[in-house]
């Protein structure tokens, strides 16, 4: 939600991301271009961070709800991860980490 908010502000980066989704799929990138991608996603990446950051100070609300979801979503995923692998350790770190 938060990266469809921040994609419909930015269509530039829309475009730069759709672009990227594009490349990575070819299986025969040249560390060249590998490097030039990785650059560029990291540049999305930056911007997108400073977006979250200004969002955040204009609303408390936005700035508790994304504090939320970053906390939370490591937790689940790892919950997610060793319920389906049955991986007993990783499932009880995530249940540490509650």
């Amino acid at each position: 939600m938060m990266l469809e908010a921040f994609l419909s502000k930015y269509p530039e980066r829309r475009t730069e991301l759709e672009a990227l989704q594009v490349n990575c799929q070819s299986k025969d990138l040249t560390a060249e271009e590998w490097n030039t991608t990785k650059e560029r996603a990291d540049t999305i990446q930056a911007a997108f961070q400073v977006y979250l950051k200004e969002r955040a100070s204009l609303s408390q609300s936005f700035d508790y709800c994304n504090t939320y979801v970053s906390d939370l979503y490591p937790i689940v995923r790892d919950l997610t991860n060793s319920l389906r692998s049955g991986d007993w350790i990783l499932y009880l770190s995530a249940m540490e980490m509650k």
